[in-house]
C-alpha cells in the first residue's frame, strides 16, 4: 500500500511512530532486553489496534507475534457465546442484506486494480479475511484485464481470536 490517498500528514507521522515502535521492540527481543521490549509493546498496544487502520493493524499483527516471542503459550480463553461457524453465517447474512459492505468492497477492489493496472506480479494481504467475499469480483477484473492478468498471490490473515476458535473444532 502506499502512503497517499486520503491520509494527511497526522497519519503518516502516526504511522512512522509504530515503525520506530516496532523496530525498537524487535531491536530488544534480539539482544534479550526483555523489559525494554515489554515497554515497547505497551506502547504499541496503546497506538495500535487490530480494527484501525492499515499502519496500525499491520503494527497490531506484528507487536503480536512479538508477544509471542516474549511469552509462554496462552492458556485456553473461554468460548464466546455464538459459535464460530454461527459468526460466519450472520456475516454472510448482513453481507448479502446491507448494500454498504459490497460498496466498501467494489471501492478497495477499484483502488487496488487501478494500483496495479501495469503490475505483472501481484501479491495481496487482507488483514481480516473471514470469508473472502471481496475477491471474486477483483479475480474477475483481473482475469479481463486489457494484456491478460497478472501473477497474483493472495494471503489471507484471520483474526487470532476466530483462528483459535475453529482450531477447536
Amino acid at each position: 500500500m502506499n502512503g497517499g490517498g486520503g491520509e494527511g500528514s497526522g497519519s503518516h507521522d502516526s504511522g512512522l511512530q509504530l515503525v520506530h515502535l516496532l523496530l525498537a521492540c524487535a531491536e530488544a527481543v534480539a539482544k534479550e532486553d526483555y523489559p525494554a521490549a515489554h515497554r515497547c509493546l505497551l506502547h504499541l498496544s496503546r497506538a495500535a489496534s487490530p480494527l484501525g487502520d492499515s499502519m496500525q493493524r499491520v503494527a497490531s499483527y506484528f507487536a503480536d507475534a512479538l508477544s509471542a516471542r516474549l511469552s509462554p503459550p496462552p492458556s485456553p480463553q473461554p468460548q464466546p457465546v455464538a459459535h464460530p461457524a454461527e459468526l460466519l453465517k450472520i456475516y454472510q447474512i448482513l453481507y448479502q442484506a446491507c448494500p454498504y459492505i459490497k460498496f466498501a468492497h467494489f471501492t478497495a477492489n477499484h483502488a487496488i486494480f487501478e494500483a496495479f493496472a501495469s503490475e505483472t506480479r501481484v501479491h495481496v494481504i487482507d488483514l481480516d479475511i473471514l470469508q473472502g467475499y471481496q475477491w471474486p469480483a477483483f479475480l474477475q477484473a483481473l482475469a479481463g484485464r486489457p494484456g491478460g492478468p497478472p501473477a497474483l498471490r493472495l494471503t489471507g490473515k484471520v483474526h487470532k481470536t476466530l483462528r483459535q476458535q475453529f482450531s477447536r473444532q
